[in-house]
C-alpha cells in the first residue's frame, strides 16, 4: 500500500513557503486594505537561500555539524493600529515572527515584536511622541566567528517634544532608554543600558528647507557587577554628542539631506577604552522622471567594539540607489555601495591595526497587483577583504516574498 506522509512533505521549507504563497491568493477576493482604515492585518512570508550563512571564508570548510549555505523560511504575521482623534494620534503594531533554517536550525527563533505610540498634541504649536517598542533579531556572524545563535532583543521607550511658538522656530527635547539584550554576551557588542537626555532647535525656512541642532547627554552600563581589568572590560560608560542636521530641497526635482556630529565617550574606570571622532554623511536625491529616481551620497559612522586589539570602529561608505517605478504596479529598485572599516583604538593586546573593505550590491522587483497584495523577489551579493586572515568572505543570497494585508 502506498502511503502519502502529509506531515512529513509539509515541513519541507519550501513547501512551507508555497502554502503561504497560494494562501493569499485565495483571500485576494476580501483583501480590499486601505492606509486610512484604522486596523489592517498583514501576513508575510520569506523564503531565503544564502549561500554563506556564518560568513566564512573561502578557505575555510564548513562548522562541524553544519552547513556553509542554508534556506531560511520567515512567517510573518501582525496586526497594525493606526486612529486619529481630533489632535492625537494612536498607533500600534503587533507581529509575531518564526525564522526556520533548513541546515542549522540551532539558529531556529520566534519572535513578538511590537510598537506603540502615541502622537500627542496640546495645540498645533506644541507636539511630541510617547512610544514603547520591542524587537528581537539574530545577529549575524560576520563579525563573530561562531556557529552560535545571538539573538538580541532591544526594547526602546521615547518621550520627545516639539514646541514652535513662532512659525519658523522649532525648540526640541526628549527622554529616552534603550535597553539591549543578547542571548550571547560578547565583549564586542554586549548587553546593555542606556538612558539618554537630548536638547536642540530648528529653523524652517518658507523654502521648507531646515537646519537643525541637537545635543545629546548618554549615561549607559554593561550590566556588569565589577569591571575586568585583564580585557579592559567596563561596567559603564557616558557619551556626549552634537549633530547638525539639515534638509535643502535644490530644485523641485532635487533635494539633499546631511548631518555632521561629533561624539565622545568615557568610560567609567578605564580611560584606554575611551574615544571620540566625527560622524555624518550627505545624500543627494535626484527625481529623473517622474518614474526614475537616484540617490547617492557618503556616511560615516563611529561604534564601540571593544575587542582585545581595539575599541571602536569607523566605518566610511560611499552608495547608490537608483529606483524605477515601471508601472503603478511594478518597482525596481537597487543599491551599490562600498565601505572600509577602520578598527581604532588599543585594547589589552597590540597588533597591527584592522581594516576592512566592503562591497555590497542588491537588485528587488515588486509586484503589487492590488494595494493589498505585494510579491517580490530579491538579489544580494555582500563581500569583504580584511588585512586579518580568516576575515574575507562572500555571501550571494536570493529571496521571494509575499505579503497581503486586509
Amino acid at each position: 500500500m502506498i502511503r502519502f506522509d502529509f506531515a512529513r512533505h509539509i515541513k519541507h521549507p519550501l513547501h512551507h513557503f508555497l502554502v503561504l504563497l497560494i494562501f493569499p491568493l485565495v483571500l485576494v477576493r476580501v483583501a480590499y486594505a486601505d492606509d486610512k482604515d484604522v486596523i489592517n492585518f498583514i501576513a508575510s512570508t520569506n523564503y531565503t537561500h544564502d549561500n554563506n550563512v556564518f560568513r566564512l571564508s573561502s578557505n575555510a570548510g564548513a562548522f562541524a555539524g553544519g552547513e556553509r549555505w542554508d534556506n531560511i523560511l520567515t512567517k510573518n504575521v501582525g496586526v497594525k493600529v493606526n486612529k486619529k482623534y481630533s489632535l492625537q494620534g494612536f498607533r500600534a503594531e503587533f507581529f509575531h515572527v518564526e525564522n526556520s533554517y533548513q541546515n542549522n536550525d540551532i539558529l531556529d527563533f520566534n519572535a513578538n515584536n511590537y510598537k506603540v505610540a502615541w502622537l500627542w498634541s496640546l495645540t498645533p504649536y506644541l507636539t511630541g511622541t510617547l512610544s514603547a517598542d520591542r524587537t528581537s533579531n539574530l545577529i549575524g556572524f560576520s563579525d563573530f566567528r561562531s556557529r552560535t545563535q545571538n539573538i538580541r532583543t532591544e526594547e526602546n521607550r521615547v518621550f520627545d517634544l516639539d514646541w514652535s511658538p513662532h512659525a519658523n522656530w522649532h525648540f526640541l527635547a526628549g527622554l529616552s532608554q534603550i535597553e539591549s539584550q543578547n542571548t550571547q554576551n560578547f565583549n564586542q557588542d554586549p548587553s546593555s543600558k542606556s538612558d539618554i537626555v537630548q536638547v536642540g532647535g530648528r529653523y524652517v525656512f518658507p523654502s521648507t528647507a531646515y537646519i537643525e541642532l541637537v545635543y545629546k547627554d548618554r549615561n549607559g552600563n554593561f550590566g556588569r557587577r565589577a569591571p575586568i581589568a585583564a580585557n579592559l572590560l567596563d561596567t559603564g560608560f557616558e557619551d556626549q554628542s552634537e549633530e547638525l542636521k539639515f534638509f535643502w530641497p535644490v530644485s523641485g526635482k532635487s533635494r539633499i539631506t546631511s548631518n555632521f556630529g561629533r561624539i565622545s565617550r568615557k568610560h567609567d574606570n578605564f580611560e584606554q577604552r575611551d574615544f571620540s571622532g566625527n560622524f555624518g554623511g550627505i545624500t543627494y536625491i535626484w527625481d529623473a522622471t517622474g518614474q526614475v529616481s537616484i540617490s547617492t551620497g557618503f556616511t560615516r559612522t563611529i561604534n564601540s567594539f571593544q575587542s582585545d586589539t581595539s575599541n571602536y570602529v569607523v566605518n566610511d561608505s560611499l552608495f547608490v540607489t537608483p529606483s524605477w517605478q515601471i508601472s503603478s504596479k511594478l518597482y525596481l529598485s537597487g543599491k551599490a555601495q562600498v565601505g572600509t572599516r577602520m578598527f581604532k583604538g588599543d585594547g589589552p593586546v597590540s597588533l597591527f591595526e584592522r581594516e576592512d573593505d566592503t562591497r555590497l550590491y542588491s537588485l528587488s522587483l515588486n509586484w503589487a497587483p492590488r494595494t493589498s497584495v505585494v510579491f517580490g523577489v530579491s538579489l544580494l551579493k555582500d563581500q569583504r577583504s580584511s588585512n586579518y586572515t580568516g576575515f574575507d568572505y562572500v555571501s550571494e543570497s536570493a529571496s521571494i516574498n509575499a505579503q497581503l494585508t486586509f
